[in-house]
């Protein structure tokens, strides 16, 4: 399983179009993690085209046929359709900040959820773009429950139906992974939930002897209840902050929603300090 592909297709958002090196935590929400219903007043409403491609992650092809709904803010209408080469063309029209979750669902594919957020640092540079191109370009890639499956085995991990996988990646400003990162995720009562893998420097695999981020920077947390989390990092000497992620009030934090048989994609950003 190309977690690669997985991973960085989707932080075009935040890589491309705002300053995530420089992402300031208190962005939004409220108490340990930003609450994903919380919002402040932002954008002034203008839409804003985007077009948005989801790819399968082994081949590259597109999804014909799928849907892409938006859990987070509330949507009109809430769930678009992909044409035949895996591409949806909408206009993003909002009048506040928001974290925002969306959700992936085809036949062949596992239901894949992305998080992330709408804030100022993220409008700034889709207006920045807008000036050279006419609609923000945004990529998503999505795998088969099979290809799944033997990601995690390589990791000697059986998915457990019901359970749900969070994949993140650390990254630095640059967009480059970041090494020696280590992860946890958390419930309500700060115990440690799911199985933590984290993939291999030089193959697609996990590596189960590895207790923080090689240079891949991908950590993927399999068997993991349906619910909401608060995803933990540590490291001596870098503070991550959400990159593809909900907004949070501290750093090295950030709120993780998981449903039943899918899988939470999302990015850290690691910087010095």
């Amino acid at each position: 399983m190309p977690a690669q592909r997985l991973l960085l297709l989707p932080f075009l958002v935040t890589l491309a179009c705002s300053d995530s090196g420089k992402n300031d935590a208190d962005s939004g929400g409220t108490g340990d993690t930003a609450d994903t219903g919380d919002s402040s007043d932002g954008s002034d409403g203008t839409g804003i085209p985007l077009r948005m491609t989801i790819v399968d992650g082994v081949t590259g092809a597109g999804v014909a046929d799928g849907e892409l709904c938006t859990v987070i803010p509330e949507s009109d209408p809430p769930c678009l359709t992909t044409d035949a080469d895996g591409i949806i063309e909408t206009t993003w029209a909002v009048s506040e900040y928001s974290n925002v979750l969306t959700r992936f669902s085809q036949a062949d594919y596992t239901t894949t959820l992305f998080v992330g957020r709408y804030d100022e640092g993220v409008r700034d540079g889709w207006t920045t773009a807008l000036e050279t191109t006419d609609a923000i370009e945004l990529g998503y890639a999505v795998f088969s429950p099979a290809t799944v499956a033997a990601y995690l085995a390589t990791g000697g991990i059986t998915a457990e139906p019901g359970m749900g996988l969070t994949v993140f990646q650390l990254i630095s400003g640059d967009g480059s992974s970041m090494e020696g990162i280590s992860v946890v995720l958390e419930d309500d009562a700060g115990e440690a939930v799911g199985v933590v893998g984290y993939q291999a420097a030089d193959s697609v695999s996990i590596d189960r002897e590895l207790s923080a981020t090689s240079t891949s920077g991908v950590v993927g947390i399999a068997n993991v209840p349906p619910g909401e989390y608060t995803l933990r990092t540590s490291h001596e000497s870098l503070t991550c902050l959400p990159g593809f992620a909900f907004s949070s009030d501290i750093p090295d934090a950030t709120t993780v929603p998981v449903e039943a048989d899918s899988q939470t994609v999302g990015s850290m950003v690691c910087v010095a300090g």
